[in-house]
């Protein structure tokens, strides 16, 4: 594990006063991301009077809480110090201290710091969150590694693959994604893998269930019809086919009905010219 050992060293100096700390080491896990990581230590006071303190350091890796302030005597303070990222090697944090009656006393104690940080680079995703509502998949998806990086987003449910891009995120950058299903209504189980080429970031399993079955496309102005709405769009269209069928039937019985009553007409006239003649 990369870590950062602060090694607490009392510098010679000519003051008569001198200040504790504890402990003696504090290990650091090295941030991947933005991150900042606080550890705590103590300052005591071991003298018969009262102790003014400053606390910085060269390089400004560190932020410390309280940064200043009084110890007073055979006393202790706890003190926060927050590393931010960075790429140094080496620090060196100083406390300034004098007494109250002696305000030009050099600086009696010194912590110098080792630092190993991150250096190799690591490719890293996962799933900061997966929403499943009705017909769609939420998901946000975040670089946890400490390199600019893509993957490849796969859903695997039943039969069906649905394959996306994430592509160039930095670190500490997340993608949102919300992802059309297109399944009938059921009771279903998505798999979820974050990989590129060399290896898998991270595998999910979410178990969901589809109430309304829902087919993507566009009917009158909606973005989707569901179930009843396609057993109503049938019913409609089976209807417009009776009736055009019907209305085509009435016609034929018509004309046929025309053509027999022709045929009619000219048998009685060829008749009433036989009785004539």
């Amino acid at each position: 594990m990369k870590y950062i050992i602060l090694f607490f060293l009392f510098l010679p100096t000519t003051i008569a006063s001198s200040l504790g700390i504890s402990p003696s080491e504090l290990e650091f896990t090295s941030p991947l991301r933005e991150e900042t990581i606080t550890k705590e230590f103590i300052i005591f006071n071991p003298n018969p009077y009262t102790i003014v303190f400053e606390i910085s350091d060269k390089k400004n890796l560190f932020n410390f809480e309280p940064k200043e302030g009084t110890i007073l005597e055979n006393k202790d303070l706890k003190i926060k110090a927050t590393l931010n990222p960075t790429i140094e090697l080496e620090d060196l944090i100083i406390i300034n201290s004098y007494s109250m009656e002696d305000q030009n006393l050099q600086p009696s104690l010194a912590i110098k710091t080792k630092i190993s940080p991150l250096t190799e680079k690591i490719e890293s995703f996962e799933f900061k969150e997966i929403e499943v509502n009705e017909n769609s998949i939420y998901l946000e998806i975040l670089n946890n590694g400490n390199i600019k990086s893509s993957a490849t987003l796969e859903i695997k449910i039943e039969e069906k693959i649905i394959t996306e891009e994430i592509s160039g995120l930095n670190p500490g950058e997340s993608q949102e994604l919300d992802i059309n299903l297109d399944l009938p209504a059921g009771k279903y189980n998505a798999f979820l893998i974050l990989r590129n080429e060399n290896k898998i970031f991270s595998e999910k399993q979410k178990s969901f269930e589809i109430t309304t079955n829902q087919i993507t496309g566009s009917f009158l102005g909606s973005n989707y019809l569901d179930k009843t709405g396609m057993y109503v769009l049938l019913i409609i269209i089976l209807i417009g086919i009776a009736t055009w069928f019907m209305q085509r039937h009435k016609k034929l019985i018509k004309k046929k009905l025309f053509i027999k009553q022709k045929k009619k007409q000219r048998f009685n006239r060829k008749k009433q010219k036989r009785s004539t003649t």
